[in-house]
């Protein structure tokens, strides 16, 4: 039996999957209705819409956790054991509670991320390139990804 096929079997139809973002979750070729019934991506759920930029900002789940949950609660790289814990705790805290959503996004976007690993390292680290996103920082000629 493949990992995904147990994966599958753990899985039904009265199943609401949590990710922080959905995107990840297409390879499992999960179908609604018989694998879950509703998904909550954590990374919409937390957005905050700036009037002044007239943009939505969307924190990685690093912020999140370690800004509403606590400073520690995951650190870089990270297990996507400790990430689905993450992921859980903020469900449970803030789902479903509008106003606690509502204070939990303004503290985000006021509260500074650190730099990231690749930011510190100026996006290459020991001769590889870590700018899969930005063409401008991208030291190795690969595709961008959009």
């Amino acid at each position: 039996m493949s990992v995904l096929s147990k994966v599958k079997s753990l899985l039904g139809p009265d199943v609401v999957l949590i990710s922080h973002k959905v995107a990840d979750l297409q390879p499992l070729q999960l179908d609604k209705n018989q694998h879950f019934i509703d998904c909550v991506d954590l990374s919409q759920n937390f957005s905050y819409y700036s009037p002044y930029y007239n943009n939505y900002s969307i924190f990685s789940l690093y912020h999140q956790a370690n800004t509403l949950l606590g400073h520690g609660t995951l650190s870089i790289p990270d297990t996507s054991e400790a990430c689905a814990i993450a992921m859980m705790k903020l469900f449970n805290k803030f789902y479903g509670n509008p106003i606690l959503t509502l204070q939990a996004c303004t503290t985000l976007a006021t509260v500074r991320p650190p730099k990231s690993f690749a930011r510190k390292f100026n996006y290459t680290y020991e001769g590889v390139c870590l700018s899969s996103f930005r063409e401008d920082y991208c030291s190795c000629g690969a595709p961008i990804i959009k």
